[in-house]
């Protein structure tokens, strides 16, 4: 699994999260952590995001999902 700090993934999670931190925080999220894995058939991208008030319940994980989706 590769995060922020690994080399060979570094310029696309940065890429990635300027595209996204931005809005979500907007949004009222902040993103806590970035990461990807690759499998057979592509790459998954991982956010663990939050609020700073309440928590995030599943409604807006389904909701950001799709948000993030069409940022990329």
């Amino acid at each position: 699994m590769n995060t922020l700090s690994d080399t060979p993934g570094e310029n696309i999670l940065h890429k990635i999260k300027e595209l996204t931190a931005g809005p979500l925080e907007a949004m009222g999220y902040e993103v806590v952590s970035l990461n990807f894995s690759k499998t057979k058939s592509g790459l998954i991208v991982r956010f663990l995001v939050d609020k700073t008030e309440g928590g995030i319940n599943l409604f807006e994980c389904g909701k950001l999902n799709k948000y993030i989706g069409v940022l990329l």
